[in-house]
């Protein structure tokens, strides 16, 4: 029976291509045993950034994982990201384990910041304070999560929700901006 799950294409600063777990694992981005990447699944590595995945992870067709410079991205195990979410790791970004990532999800550990002068609006740099995610935290398909934001363990974001804010209580959460739904349970 073939695996629906091929190896990992890794870009780096010059673009290389780079397919197989073990030439990812050796050029920065660590691995753990059991975890998968679609053919479609890209990891733009700088130099000086780092990007972890505990074990049993899965990244599925088209989902982009993008530190950037200085930034991190670290999942626990048994976590799955789902085809076309775009991670990103400017102020560093933390996930927990048994995360579900659904489709299409962009989370965004940065902001920027702007100045506006004399009529016009001009950019000035990035705030990265960073983003943390709990254990066993279910993200439903469009999820928007913004920097700053932690979200607690045992947490249902419901699709098309943005994350403004962080979420202390453990519940269901949905709408723009995310808000409290219900506990969990029936």
């Amino acid at each position: 029976m073939k695996s629906y799950f091929g190896s990992l294409r890794i870009y780096l600063g010059d673009m290389t291509k780079l397919p197989g777990n073990i030439k990812a694992r050796l050029r920065g981005v660590q691995l753990g045993s059991g975890s998968k990447f679609s053919w479609g699944a890209k990891v733009f590595k700088s130099k000086n950034s780092k990007i972890v995945f505990g074990k049993n992870c899965k990244i599925l067709n088209g989902a982009i994982i993008a530190p950037h410079p200085h930034g991190s991205v670290v999942f626990g195990d048994n976590c799955s990201i789902n085809p076309y979410c775009m991670i990103y790791g400017h102020g560093g970004l933390e996930v927990g384990s048994n995360v579900r990532i659904a489709a299409h999800t962009t989370i965004i550990p940065a902001n920027h910041r702007y100045i506006y002068q004399e009529g016009q609006m001009s950019h000035t740099d990035l705030a990265r304070s960073g983003i943390v995610i709990g254990d066993n935290v279910w993200i439903g398909s469009g999820v928007r999560i913004l920097d700053g934001v932690v979200i607690a363990a045992n947490t249902i974001i419901g699709a098309g929700s943005v994350v403004t804010r962080s979420i202390e209580v453990p519940g269901v959460y949905g709408g723009v901006p995310a808000k409290f739904i219900r506990p969990h349970g029936p």
